[in-house]
């Protein structure tokens, strides 16, 4: 998809495209993507409405649903990238992104939860920064939050409930697990295969 992007970048309308392997795969996946595009679905007021949300470094992202039968039937998604924030928001601490996500979706979706009660999940900490914290943005936060009728299910981060492989097992664990390891004596073969690809030059830096 990245490629895809850089080929149609409007900064640079008059880009000559070398049709090559790459770039034929890449159309063959958006098209893959497009024909594929899950169905969305009105709101339905009989019936309950989730909003997800979630924040990185780097993106954020929201999801609303509904439930029927058991069913998530999709309302909308939405994303935003943060790279080009690189001086303010790239720079916020987790907090701040977190709630800004939250902030993001309700704004975006507002002509669909401004008069619907749903059930947002997320963690309580980021909602209990919202209400403590007095940075002049957050009271923004606040205020814009208290227009909505929702219910909030606690749900800890998505990204730390992802099953992974352990490097010296054959166990899944978590990344709420795999944090843990710093407790762990690791043997210096498998710390050496670790530290081959997550070092201060390359994988995640440390």
């Amino acid at each position: 998809m990245d490629l895809i992007s850089d080929i149609i970048n409007p900064d640079n309308p008059r880009l000559n495209i070398k049709w090559t392997f790459e770039v034929e795969k890449a159309f063959n996946d958006v098209k893959e993507a497009i024909n594929n595009i899950p169905t969305l679905f009105f709101v339905n007021e009989a019936l309950p409405v989730y909003l997800k949300t979630d924040a990185s470094d780097y993106s954020l992202g929201g999801y609303l649903y509904k439930l029927e039968n058991e069913v998530e039937l999709s309302i909308s998604f939405l994303s935003k990238s943060l790279m080009s924030y690189y001086v303010s928001r790239r720079r916020w601490a987790t907090p701040d992104t977190e709630a800004y996500a939250i902030i993001y979706a309700l704004l975006k979706l507002r002509y669909l939860l401004r008069d619907t009660h749903f059930t947002l999940l997320t963690d309580h900490k980021i909602l209990t920064y919202i209400n403590l914290d007095f940075q002049s943005r957050v009271k923004r936060w606040k205020l814009i939050i208290q227009e909505y009728d929702f219910d909030i299910r606690h749900v800890p981060g998505f990204s730390r409930l992802i099953p992974i492989h352990c490097p010296f097992s054959n166990d899944l664990i978590t990344v709420d697990e795999l944090n843990l390891l710093d407790e762990i004596d690791i043997p210096d073969e498998r710390y050496q295969q670790i530290a081959s690809i997550h070092n201060s030059i390359e994988g995640h830096l440390g």
